[in-house]
């Protein structure tokens, strides 16, 4: 897990979204964490738990979203880009890349996602790195959910709330048995009955990434 900061000053940069380290110079995030057009603004940090903490920082030499994704009014749909920084990660025991799923799970299968977001719309950014475990729902369920799914998005979450991914936990990854299956996108609220959180389905866009980052 990676903080993808944000700031024309770096020492002023803030956290934006999570992100994961898919190899030696790539992340995978988020389209729509892509706020400021100007790739210098951006810094990738990794190696740390708590957000406020130092960790290693990696200058931005590109910031790449799906030539498809039209932008948060657009649905979301498309909602995956990925990140190159300058230079290479140094992988240690709290820096390593994650395995990206060759298969989507079947509904039910529990994922975990871990971020600095919010607790609620009404609280602040977290400041240790949590985790929230939630179900993998089926197609069916998603659509019926949210008229304009399409294949590219998995739904996550309860029936009932509660538990969910929230503001500032987008572009973090959605893992089930060790391999990142989805990145954090969207939802109308945090925790919201009936309302599950939405994720890009990586292993629909797999070529994608495979295409632009040779991962």
């Amino acid at each position: 897990m990676v903080s993808v900061r944000v700031g024309d000053d770096v020492a002023l940069q803030v956290h934006q979204c999570g992100g994961s380290i898919i190899s030696s110079q790539w992340v995978l995030t988020a389209a729509h964490c892509r706020k400021n057009n100007n790739t210098n603004a951006y810094t990738v940090r990794a190696g740390v738990t708590n957000r406020t903490s130092k960790g290693w920082d990696y200058p931005v030499s590109d910031f790449i979203p799906h030539k498809w994704y039209r932008g948060e009014n657009n649905t979301y749909d498309y909602d995956i880009a990925v990140i190159r920084i300058r230079g290479n990660f140094t992988f240690s025991a709290s820096v390593q890349p994650i395995r990206l799923a060759n298969c989507v799970p079947r509904p039910g299968t529990v994922a975990n996602v871990d971020g600095w977001g919010r607790f609620s719309n009404r609280t602040h950014r977290s400041v240790p790195l949590r985790t929230v475990s939630v179900p993998i729902l089926s197609e069916d369920t998603c659509k019926w959910a949210y008229s304009h799914a399409t294949p590219r998005m998995l739904c996550a979450g309860y029936a009932d709330g509660g538990k969910d991914a929230c503001t500032f936990d987008s572009g973090g990854a959605l893992v089930a048995d060790g391999e990142q299956v989805g990145v954090v996108s969207a939802g109308p609220s945090c925790g919201r009955p009936c309302k599950p959180g939405i994720y890009t389905n990586v292993v629909y866009l797999r070529s994608w990434i495979t295409s632009v980052t040779g991962v």
